[in-house]
């Protein structure tokens, strides 16, 4: 998964995942290894002067799990 975001002034951004501690971060921001089910994003911007956004959130659901195929019916083969 790769989230891009950005803001109106010269910023350093800070991402939080799933409601883990904040790091430093750029965008776009690629994600991987995540595991199957609800996952959120927050991004904040601060910019040179020090003034800090409001956070920024996302949800998205991966889903790894393959559909289930079932066959119903069958005609036997002519000849």
């Amino acid at each position: 998964k790769s989230i891009s975001f950005s803001s109106t002034e010269s910023s350093a951004f800070s991402c939080s995942i799933d409601g883990g501690a904040s790091s430093s971060c750029e965008s776009p921001l690629v994600l991987s290894s995540l595991s199957e089910g609800s996952h959120q994003i927050e991004v904040q911007a601060t910019d040179l002067a020090g003034n800090s956004s409001a956070v920024a959130s996302y949800a998205w659901q991966n889903d790894y799990t393959a559909p289930a195929i079932e066959i119903t019916r069958t005609t036997p083969a002519k000849g």
